[in-house]
């Protein structure tokens, strides 16, 4: 069972995420020791990429929501199943 983040964290992910990523970049940059400067790379890519991907998803999902109105579903064969 799946648990649910209340609203004001739930918007304030792709942020986190982003200051998250950001502040690994920094620390990768002043952080000078190849093996961690590398990791902490990393880890900035993977949290600027994902805070990205959950901020243009969302837009996505709230445009598609305001043009065609209330819940949509993708795949129209749901209905059918009992």
């Amino acid at each position: 069972m799946a648990g649910k983040l209340s609203k004001p964290v739930y918007e304030a992910l792709p942020f986190l995420y982003g200051a998250i990523g950001l502040g690994a970049f920094v620390g990768s940059y002043l952080w000078r020791s190849p093996p961690w400067s590398d990791l902490m790379l990393v880890v900035g890519a993977f949290g600027v990429i994902a805070a990205l991907v959950i901020f243009l998803k969302r837009r996505d999902f709230r445009a598609q929501q305001r043009r065609y109105g209330g819940l949509f579903d993708d795949d129209p064969t749901e209905g059918d199943r009992k």
